[in-house]
C-alpha cells in the first residue's frame, strides 16, 4: 500500500474521464438522507476532513438504466487503513434480499473530503467487483466548495484499465418520500433555530398546505367556469381527472377531519396560553408583577394599577432630559408590559370559559 498521499494522487489523478458513460442513473432522496446521516454520525464522533467512510448501494437495473433506491454503511476507516468486510456485505445483502426481492447490489459509495480516487477506493472497488462485475461509484464530498446542486458524483469503471467514468444522474422521488424529506428539513430548521416551537412550526406548515390547497381549488373552479362559458375548449382528459379527484374526496369520512380540526384548535389555544404564561413569568421575574398581585383576590385591579404606575414612570423617563435610554427603547418597554397584561387576561378568560 502507498505511504504517501502524493503517490496515491499520482496513481489516479489522470484516470477520471468525462465521456463514454454506458449507463443512466436515477437516485432516490432516501439515499441522500442516509449519506447525510452517515456523514453526520462520523463528524459527531470527532473525525476530521481526512476520514473516508464506505457503504453499499442497492437498487434496480434494467439494461443500461440503474435506479439507486437504498444504501447501508460498510466500513469506517482512516487514511491508509482499509479492509472491506466482505462477509458483512454478503450478510447484509441477504437481509435486504429477503425484504426487497427485486433489488440488487449495484455499487458502492464513499464519503470523503478528497476530490480524487485513492488506493483505498481501488481496494473497495475490487471487493465490490466480486459481487457485481461493473459496480457504479457514488462519491459524496460534503466539503466541496463548488457551486452545485448536490456534492454528489457518480462514476463507473473500466475493468480492463481501471478508469473511472463520470456519469450523469437525476433525482427520482415519490410523494411519500417527499413527506420524509419535508419532515427532515423541518427538524433541521427547528434545531438551527432553538426558540422555534414544534407546535407552532407544525401549525404553520399545515396552514401553508391549506392555503396551497385553496389556491389549487380556485384554479380548478376557474377552469371549469371558463370551460362552461366557452372561453376554454373542452378537454375530456382533464375533466375525467377532476371528476376522479372529486369522487375520491367523497369517500373521506368527515368525522376524521373534524377530529383533526378540533385537535389543531386545542393545540392553537394551548400554544397561545403557554405564550401568555411565558410572557407573564418573564415580567414577574423583572419586578412589574409580584407574587402578592398574583395571589390576592383583586389581582387584576392591582395589576392594572401597577401597569398604570409603570407607564407613568416610563412617560416621566421619556420626558426627562437626563434619560439614559433611547426613546424607542422606553416605548418598546411600555408596549411589552401592556401586552403582557393583555395576554395574561386573555389566557385567564380562555381558561375560565374552558372550565
Amino acid at each position: 500500500m502507498m505511504d504517501s498521499a502524493d503517490t496515491e494522487h499520482s496513481l489516479i489523478k489522470n484516470n477520471v474521464i468525462n465521456n463514454g458513460a454506458s449507463v443512466e442513473i436515477t437516485l432516490r432522496p432516501e439515499v441522500i438522507l442516509h449519506l447525510s446521516d452517515h456523514f453526520t454520525r462520523e463528524r459527531v464522533n470527532g473525525r476530521n476532513e481526512n476520514f473516508q467512510v464506505y457503504g453499499a448501494l442497492m437498487g434496480k437495473q434494467s439494461g443500461r438504466f440503474i435506479e439507486v433506491t437504498r444504501s447501508f454503511p460498510l466500513t469506517t476507516v482512516k487514511m491508509h487503513s482499509l479492509f472491506p468486510n466482505y462477509d458483512y456485505l454478503m450478510d447484509t445483502m441477504k437481509s435486504f434480499g429477503s425484504i426487497y426481492k427485486d433489488e440488487i447490489f449495484v455499487g458502492w459509495y464513499v464519503i470523503t473530503g478528497l476530490n480524487y480516487f485513492n488506493e483505498l477506493d481501488h481496494q473497495m472497488h475490487n471487493v465490490s467487483m466480486i459481487v457485481n462485475e461493473n459496480p457504479i461509484i457514488l462519491r459524496f464530498n460534503p466539503f466541496d466548495n463548488l457551486m452545485r446542486v448536490l456534492p454528489i458524483e457518480f462514476y463507473e469503471s473500466n475493468p480492463a484499465m481501471t478508469e473511472f467514468v463520470l456519469l450523469s444522474y437525476s433525482i427520482l422521488y415519490q410523494k411519500n418520500e417527499m413527506i420524509c424529506i419535508a419532515h427532515v428539513s423541518e427538524q433541521a430548521v427547528e434545531k438551527s433555530n432553538l426558540p422555534a416551537n414544534n407546535t407552532l412550526t407544525r401549525l404553520n406548515s399545515q396552514l401553508s398546505a391549506i392555503r396551497l390547497l385553496m389556491i389549487r381549488q380556485k384554479l380548478v373552479i376557474d377552469y371549469l367556469q371558463a370551460v362552461a362559458s366557452g372561453t376554454f375548449p373542452i378537454n375530456h382528459s382533464i375533466l375525467r381527472k377532476i371528476s376522479a379527484h372529486i369522487n375520491s374526496l367523497l369517500s373521506v369520512k368527515m368525522e376524521y377531519i373534524e377530529n383533526d380540526l378540533y385537535a389543531n384548535e386545542d393545540d392553537k389555544n394551548l400554544l397561545l396560553s403557554v405564550q401568555a404564561m411565558a410572557k407573564l413569568s418573564l415580567e414577574t421575574s423583572s419586578g412589574l408583577f409580584n407574587v402578592k398581585n398574583l395571589n390576592c383576590s383583586d389581582g387584576f385591579l392591582q395589576l392594572a394599577n401597577d401597569v398604570h404606575a409603570e407607564c407613568n414612570r416610563l412617560c416621566a423617563e421619556a420626558q426627562s432630559t437626563n434619560r439614559k435610554r433611547k426613546m424607542v427603547e422606553i416605548f418598546d418597554d411600555m408596549s411589552n408590559k401592556i401586552c403582557s397584561v393583555a395576554d395574561m387576561a386573555s389566557s385567564e378568560k380562555y381558561n375560565y370559559y374552558r372550565k
